[in-house]
C-alpha cells in the first residue's frame, strides 16, 4: 500500500469538531439571512453573509479548546503572515513547467 494511502478516509477528531463547530454557528446565520435579514450599514450583504468569517472562528474555537491559548495566538499570528512564501508552491512551479513546455 502506497504511503500516501494509509490514513486515506480516516477523520481525526479535531477535524470532526471543526465541522461540527462550522455547521453549528453557520446555522443561525443561514436562517436569520433566508429571512432576509440585511447587514446594517450594508444594505446590499444580507446577515448570511458573515458566514465567511466561520471557518475561522471555529477552528479558534478547536484549536483553543485543544492547545490553549497560546494554539490560538499562534493561529492567528499564522493567519495573518503576509510576508511572500521562501519557496514557490507546487502550483506555481506546475504552471511555470506547463508555460515553458507549452509555448
Amino acid at each position: 500500500m502506497p504511503a500516501c494511502a494509509a490514513g486515506a478516509g480516516v477523520i481525526t477528531a479535531p477535524l470532526r469538531r471543526f465541522f461540527f463547530w462550522v455547521i453549528g454557528l453557520s446555522v443561525p446565520f443561514y436562517v436569520l439571512g433566508a429571512f432576509g435579514l440585511r447587514l446594517p450599514g450594508f444594505p446590499i450583504l444580507p446577515l448570511g453573509a458573515l458566514m465567511a468569517f466561520v471557518p475561522m472562528l471555529a477552528a479558534l474555537i478547536v484549536v483553543c479548546r485543544g492547545e490553549g491559548v497560546d494554539g490560538a495566538k499562534a493561529l492567528l499570528k499564522s493567519a495573518g503572515d503576509l510576508r511572500p512564501p521562501t519557496m514557490p508552491s507546487a502550483a506555481i512551479c506546475a504552471t511555470r513547467r506547463y508555460v515553458l513546455a507549452h509555448c
